[in-house]
């Protein structure tokens, strides 16, 4: 679907950003995305049917909770429950990056570092922007005494840092090369995941989808999923944004993993039914629409669009 530009709705909006998330802050989210409920990307927000931030949804879905339940163990210091936690989110999203590396932090803080090597491979397996996982990897290589592999490790980030110049990582990059040079330790603690920060970072990402800012958005949601963890709404957007880059592989494995963990949610069928217009499989659109006539039969936009869709193609 389109996504129309908003810009008599810009003040508002960035009024909002300005607050956190409270109440009153949310309230005037919900006024502006009211204003503009034809701008959106529908269903991202809330399994569809209207916005609501990902931290208010987050209780449904079990992967969520345990992601969270898992940040709260980490920040108590309490590594082996987190380990749990996170390998329970791992059975259901092994792709999410952040929860393969705050596994590899749980297993780090009990020192169990020959174990925590493989959550950490994986997690920059599945993004190899993850700063800090190059840099408790390089210590662990160091502390399994494979210097050649740390060394590696090492010289990673000083390409990362020499690609970024100026960028947002760059000290984080400096940080992880100090940690495996030994002259820094770094806290195993997350800095930022509160449900605020989260809801922000995600409101930013709707904002810069709307413009048709996909790669601005990308940064916005990886931020977001590293505090609410492998949730639908943030993975639907992830997904259509990788869909209008052209990324329609990656594309696809976010919408299925959003479906993973809610099969249900309106946003993420509707998006993998264009999805299958798009490369003229009418057929699985049709289904996909069939399933969305079954989650709401009534007054269904996501349906509708999704029909609009695959009569233009047939």
């Amino acid at each position: 679907m389109n996504i129309k530009k908003t810009t008599n709705t810009e003040t508002v909006f960035f009024s909002c950003l300005k607050m956190p998330l409270t109440s009153i802050a949310f309230i005037c989210v919900v006024s502006l995305f009211s204003i503009a409920s034809n701008s959106y990307a529908s269903g991202g927000g809330g399994g569809g049917g209207g916005f609501s931030s990902p931290s208010q949804s987050a209780p449904r879905f079990d992967p969520v909770v345990k992601y969270q339940e898992g940040i709260a163990a980490l920040q108590r210091g309490d590594n082996r429950t987190a380990e749990k936690a996170f390998r329970k989110v791992i059975s259901v999203n092994k792709k999410h990056a952040n929860s393969q590396y705050y596994l590899g932090l749980s297993l780090f803080g009990q020192e169990k570092f020959k174990k925590a090597k493989r959550p950490f491979e994986k997690a920059l397996k599945y993004d190899n922007k993850l700063v800090s996982a190059h840099g408790y990897l390089g210590v662990v290589f160091q502390k399994t005494k494979k210097f050649e592999k740390a060394d590696a490790q090492r010289q990673q980030l000083i390409e990362l840092r020499e690609s970024c110049g100026d960028c947002n990582n760059k000290v984080k990059i400096d940080n992880a090369l100090l940690q495996i040079d030994g002259a820094k330790q770094q806290s195993l603690l997350p800095l930022d995941v509160s449900p605020e920060r989260g809801d922000q970072l995600y409101v930013e990402a709707v904002s810069h989808i709307n413009q048709g800012h996909y790669l601005a958005a990308l940064v916005s949601l990886e931020e977001s999923a590293s505090v609410f963890g492998p949730h639908p709404d943030v993975l639907t957007y992830q997904g259509f944004a990788n869909r209008k880059l052209g990324n329609k592989a990656k594309a696809l494995e976010f919408y299925q993993a959003a479906l993973n963990i809610d099969a249900d949610h309106r946003g993420a069928n509707e998006y993998l039914g264009e999805y299958y217009v798009e490369i003229g499989r009418l057929d699985l659109a049709q289904y996909q629409l069939k399933k969305l006539e079954k989650i709401c039969s009534f007054g269904c936009e996501q349906a509708d669009e999704l029909r609009r869709w695959i009569a233009a193609a047939s």
